[in-house]
């Protein structure tokens, strides 16, 4: 199955080319525009997940993408239309803007209720909490990689800051991917995918926002639309982890087969395998979609 052309190709998209041009859109465009846009890719799940798996969504899964989709063309149009050059030495100054302190303790606020649901002894706490950190997690990964996007547009070779967000922004991109597989591998992908991506796009665009002095330069209907854009599309995609899941167009299970398919199986098992390995194939592909 791993050295399925398909799948290979599924990986080298998300990995590289993905990679590539998140970086790439973050040097040239503002945190608070670049991290909500990626909430559109829930909504392309749905054509894909029925191209593909068969799954049909209800009319209320319909209805919360088509909000995503709102949400991120009023962040688009109500945004920042330029993004202001930023050295590593003004990143350097970030820190200690009184705005950005202030964001930081709720942040960690925020984190300690993450870390009291994790040790909570209810099940659904501890999902919240395990779900929630990993999207805290992933809102880091966005602030620090912005941040080297920065620096290496700048060419700060020299600057310590240049490898200090290159450093942070590597562990917390390996942090947030073993979260969120340990989360998948206890919980639901319906729910977990929705929840990380919410608090991903929140946290990510309103920190960013504040340590990159995105908030200075927004005019009277930008202070408005933006966070209400936000917030728009975060609560449309922690909606969906209350959504059933999808019907799937499955295929009948052996002891369903008719007797004809059945001594067909036997005969001819290797068809059989490779046929059951090209479908769990595209199913793994539509989960890495989701949680990119």
């Amino acid at each position: 199955m791993y050295l399925d052309p398909l799948f290979l190709f599924g990986n080298f998209c998300l990995t590289i080319i993905n990679t590539v041009l998140n970086l790439a859109s973050m040097a040239f465009a503002d945190a608070s525009v670049t991290i909500p846009f990626g909430g559109l890719h829930i909504v392309l799940n749905v054509p894909l997940a029925y191209a593909i798996n068969r799954e049909r969504s209800s009319l209320r899964a319909l209805f919360l993408n088509g909000l995503i989709f709102v949400s991120v063309v009023i962040i688009l149009v109500s945004g920042n239309r330029e993004s202001t050059e930023i050295t590593a030495r003004e990143l350097a100054g970030n820190f200690f803007q009184l705005s950005f302190f202030v964001v930081t303790m709720c942040i960690v606020a925020l984190g300690l209720f993450v870390r009291m649901s994790m040790l909570s002894p209810l099940e659904k706490a501890q999902r919240l909490g395990m779900t929630m950190g990993a999207g805290l997690i992933g809102a880091l990964t966005q602030l620090f990689a912005k941040a080297m996007s920065l620096c290496l547009k700048d060419g700060a070779w020299e600057s310590p800051i240049t490898y200090f967000f290159i450093l942070t922004t590597i562990i917390s991109a390996l942090c947030q991917v073993y979260s969120l597989n340990r989360c998948l591998d206890l919980f639901s992908a319906s729910f977990t995918v929705p929840i990380v991506n919410a608090v991903i796009i929140v946290v990510g665009s309103l920190y960013s926002a504040v340590f990159f002095r995105e908030v200075e330069r927004w005019d009277t209907e930008s202070r408005i639309f933006v966070p209400f854009g936000i917030f728009l599309c975060a609560a449309s995609i922690a909606a969906l982890s209350n959504e059933p899941e999808p019907t799937e167009v499955r295929e009948p299970a052996m002891s369903e087969l008719s007797s004809a398919a059945f001594e067909e199986a036997l005969i001819d098992p290797e068809a059989t395998q490779k046929k059951e390995a090209h479908v769990n194939t595209l199913r793994i592909g539509i989960l890495q979609l989701q949680y990119w």
